[in-house]
């Protein structure tokens, strides 16, 4: 017989369907002790939307609407952003700005659309910082939106290279 872990009805209940009890304990365990101070250094940004656009994040960046059909949650443009399962994402990226030198480099691998690249381009705005961006995707519907959110966000790229698909 395999181990077992077990998890009292109390923790599980509230989960969406396919959705790991231990996912649901580690958020909860998140929102109780969760350090939201860096985002004290970062200023909610209002954008005026295109047809067709929505907000994606509290630093104003947008996305079309198409390309966010894939998410389950809906957009959350508040300051701080929710406690969800992006939160972490969030610190890490915003801690990552404020410790980058006056160029901050950002790789995103299985970037999909660009959206965290996009959001670490406004993050890297808003202290002052160059920014450098590298994605990369295989999905070849994702990798042919990957050039669409830099001007849909008016940031400028002298330098763009587009490498073929992987084949899977």
């Amino acid at each position: 017989m395999g181990d077992r872990i077990w998890f009292p009805r109390s923790l599980v209940m509230g989960t969406r369907d396919g959705e790991s009890p231990i996912r649901v304990v580690i958020m909860r365990a998140a929102m109780e002790g969760a350090d939201r101070t860096v985002f004290d250094r970062f200023r909610l940004v209002e954008s005026t939307l295109g047809e067709g656009m929505e907000v994606d994040s509290f630093l104003g960046t947008v996305f079309r609407r198409e390309y966010n059909q894939s998410h389950e949650r809906a957009c959350r443009a508040g300051l701080p952003p929710a406690i969800d399962d992006e939160h972490f994402e969030w610190v890490v990226l915003l801690e990552s700005v404020l410790a980058a030198g006056p160029t901050f480099t950002f790789l995103e691998l299985g970037a999909s659309y660009g959206r965290w690249s996009v959001r670490a381009a406004f993050a890297a705005g808003q202290q002052g910082r160059a920014i450098r961006l590298a994605c990369v995707e295989a999905d070849p519907t994702d990798f042919s939106w990957l050039i669409q959110p830099l001007p849909d966000n008016n940031i400028e790229s002298a330098k763009q290279k587009r490498a073929g698909r992987a084949r899977c």
